[in-house]
């Protein structure tokens, strides 16, 4: 009789692993080490001059992939390389040194060689860009590479393919992508809008939880997100299209009802929060009938959002994400996306600003629409919980610090792990340096005893 299949639960990790290859991305390899991704103090490697270390421990053991590295930046300095030719030369040295026979496990008996990612050769040869690409980065590695290590064209294509469509982003404890990473277990892992697993790192390693309960693990019912969910249907599909050359059919790009609150006006009668679809000429909800100006002005708002937002990719500027909040209130709905993602850089760039007040109004706000979109197990709520819960104590609201630290506890310690850095490290050491904060307060709030309390004290006490 076989063995019955165990039900997992949300936070159950179900794949772990370091990964094939991998890059600290040019823009951070000033402030984060090459190996295991840390900030802090760097030492600079003396060879190349280019990458950088915590410590001689993280130097000493990334040697054994750099020394070959090394060699070829000391080559062509000054000038540096392109970070996909570099996670390039990185994958070709590691296949032309045994890295074809490896193995990485899913499963105990489940295993993905480099071979074994898909490649999608037909698609990037009739893709025009992607070719154009290839071509490029060929004539660097040409220069880069000994002659030795570089593999023909047609081998050359098929690294490049299974780099594009497998390639992870490598996030810091507050989801910004620092890095780029082959991961050939979790190369398994399909895609859904609406995802029942999540992927989070602690430095290059990656682990997959579940964020919902699930009868028995089968990998081809895991589901995780590859592109932005607070998107459209249409931009998401486009984008899955352009970059792994799929079309996604999951239910919730199917829903219309949604994707019209995604892009939804505001009711124009002050205290209604009906939305209202571009087509509709009344609110559902309170029948107000949408007059032309009301929407011209969305129509304008809309436009300006979405190029400032443009703009604003790089940078953030507070002043001008006020502007926006401010122009978008009253005509854009409080679920469009657009006024969303304006909120979420307003946010940040309040707490750059040290804009408490501002920070939180934005932060509250952009939580609600985000696990509205996408689920309130996204680790990016979580986040955005701990900011929020950080930020509070400057206005001496302890409480409300506390109830959102441990909201952001419920959601970490899901899609990170009970024990994970970020629970260790930030969550339950902010939570208790908040405590200690409220209860200071609430002494300090006590008002003295009375002359009659001081008495009546002396009293019990010499009876006693």
């Amino acid at each position: 009789m076989s063995k019955r299949a165990e039900p997992l639960t949300k936070g159950s990790l179900i794949l772990q692993e370091k990964p094939f290859a991998y890059i600290v991305k040019s823009k951070f390899i000033k402030e984060r080490c090459d190996f295991c991704l840390s900030t802090g103090k760097l030492l600079k490697c003396g060879g190349c001059h280019f990458t950088h270390y915590c410590g001689v421990l993280c130097q000493r053991d990334a040697w054994a992939e750099h020394k070959y590295e090394c060699l070829c930046m000391k080559k062509i300095l000054p000038r540096s390389i392109p970070d996909a030719a570099r996670i390039m030369a990185k994958i070709i040295w590691k296949l032309q040194y045994g890295g074809y026979l490896q193995k990485f496990y899913y499963s105990r008996n489940g295993f993905r060689k480099f071979n074994d990612l898909m490649a999608h050769l037909e698609d990037i040869k009739w893709d025009e860009k992607r070719m154009e690409h290839v071509e490029s980065l060929y004539a660097v590695l040409k220069e880069y590479l000994a002659p030795e290590h570089l593999p023909n064209q047609t081998e050359f294509l098929g690294i490049y393919g299974r780099l594009c469509i497998n390639s992870f982003n490598i996030l810091d404890d507050d989801l910004n992508s620092v890095g780029t990473g082959i991961y050939l277990a979790a190369s398994i892992l399909d895609h859904s809008c609406n995802p029942n697993a999540v992927a989070t790192f602690e430095g290059p390693q990656l682990s997959i939880r579940l964020i919902e309960d699930i009868p028995e693990l089968k990998w081809d019912q895991i589901r995780i997100s590859y592109v932005e969910l607070l998107d459209l249907p249409e931009t998401r599909k486009d984008e899955l299209r352009r970059s792994y050359y799929f079309d996604c059919d999951c239910d919730r790009c199917k829903d219309e009802k949604q994707r019209a609150k995604m892009v939804a006006m505001a009711c124009p009668k002050e205290g209604c929060s009906g939305y209202i679809d571009v087509m509709d000429e009344k609110c559902k909800e309170c029948q107000t009938e949408i007059m032309e100006e009301h929407r011209q002005t969305f129509d304008d708002v809309l436009d300006m959002t979405k190029a400032m937002l443009q703009e604003m990719q790089e940078t953030r500027y507070i002043d001008v994400c006020r502007n926006l909040v401010k122009k978008q209130t009253g005509v854009l709905h409080d679920k469009n996306i657009w006024h969303l993602k304006t909120l979420d850089l307003a946010f940040e760039s309040a707490i750059d600003f040290e804009s408490w007040d501002e920070a939180v109004g934005y932060g509250k706000k952009f939580v609600q629409g985000l696990s509205f979109y996408t689920s309130p197990l996204n680790p990016l709520v979580g986040i955005d919980h701990l900011k929020l819960g950080k930020i509070y104590p400057h206005l001496n609201e302890f409480q409300t610090a506390i109830h959102h630290i441990r909201e952001a506890g419920d959601v970490l310690k899901i899609t990170h792990g009970d024990q994970s850095r970020l629970m260790r490290d930030f969550v339950r050491p902010l939570l208790r340096e908040t405590q200690i904060m409220l209860e200071e307060s609430q002494r300090i709030k006590m008002p003295p005893p009375s002359e009659e309390e001081e008495e009546d004290g002396e009293e019990q006490a010499a009876e006693a």
